[in-house]
């Protein structure tokens, strides 16, 4: 004989199942709307989910996640312009196009000999903080220029927008041999708060090398 507890505990039960996969249900059903808004190529739902297509919503930026919904969101998003600023590096991930080449890493500046005219070069390497986001008369280069150093020395600025100090010290190692003849400065910039962490980094604005743990005491360079 089944006792009247049983039966209220067994409707308990059934009511908590169906609770529970309600819940789970609208979860899903959530989860599966949220995505259709984020990701759609669909002009009026794209309009729609403006707000919502923040990857500082989902993610912290200096992590790789906010990366991956930066990059997949702007492929939506036909009216973001290309960066055009940098250029492809099989090497370093990128470079900035209108001044280093890629894979062989020369400076334009090597081209105008007469910039030099005996003055000594001093090799800038970073990130954007290196490579100013300003007018360039103003930036680095320019306030060595119109220093009293600049008689006997000129600037060379390597840095490039997003570069972790993985990259900034690859590129160094890349682009100094250029320079060895005209005995140069070599100067590192590294921006503490951002540049250490970007060296764990597997993707930013595109594929970069990256470094990985193979022993207590070794480190292993994987390329992009």
């Amino acid at each position: 004989m089944v006792s009247k507890a049983s039966i209220r505990l067994s409707r308990w039960k059934r009511l908590v199942l169906k609770i529970s996969t309600s819940l789970v249900l609208s979860f899903v059903l959530l989860e599966g709307m949220l995505r259709v808004l984020l990701f759609t190529s669909n002009p009026a739902l794209a309009q729609l989910a403006g707000p919502l297509r923040q990857p500082g919503l989902f993610a912290h930026h200096s992590s790789e996640d906010w990366w991956k919904l930066h990059h997949r969101l702007r492929r939506t998003q036909s009216s973001r312009s290309p960066r055009t600023w940098a250029a492809p590096d099989s090497k370093l991930g990128w470079v900035t196009a209108s001044s280093i080449a890629p894979g062989t890493y020369a400076h334009r500046m090597e081209r105008w000999e007469h910039v030099f005219a005996g003055r000594r070069p001093v090799l800038l390497f970073g990130d954007s903080f290196a490579r100013c986001m300003g007018e360039r008369g103003e930036c680095f280069e320019g306030l060595m220029q119109r220093s009293g150093l600049g008689r006997r020395f000129v600037l060379v600025n390597y840095g490039t927008n997003g570069y972790g100090f993985d990259q900034t010290c690859l590129l160094a190692q890349a682009a100094v041999g250029r320079w060895l003849a005209h005995d140069p400065i070599v100067i590192l910039s590294v921006f503490v708060d951002d540049d250490l962490k970007r060296t764990e980094l597997r993707l930013r604005d595109w594929p970069k090398p990256y470094y990985r743990v193979r022993a207590p005491d070794r480190l292993e360079l994987v390329p992009p």
